[in-house]
């Protein structure tokens, strides 16, 4: 099944981003995952939630799980 996307070709999915300030891991591999280079809304049309968190590192969730949990929570909590 064909994702929803926009006439410019982007998602229109909800989309969230959560990082951590201290991942530089992300850096490496821009040419990998655009979602990580710069401005997601460069790949995404429909960002409800981001956020850059100065907890955690390249394994936040296994560092800070609260951390990834208030997050996702925040995402959902704005589709409600």
């Amino acid at each position: 099944m064909p994702r929803p996307a926009a006439s410019n070709g982007k998602p229109t999915i909800p989309a969230s981003r959560s990082r951590s300030r201290r991942d530089q891991h992300h850096a490496a591999r821009r040419h990998l995952w655009p979602f990580t280079d710069g401005d997601p809304g460069e790949v995404y049309e429909n960002i409800v939630f981001q956020v850059v968190n100065d907890d955690g590192g390249h394994f936040s969730p296994l560092e800070v799980p609260e951390t990834i949990i208030r997050d996702i929570r925040a995402t959902f909590r704005s589709l409600r």
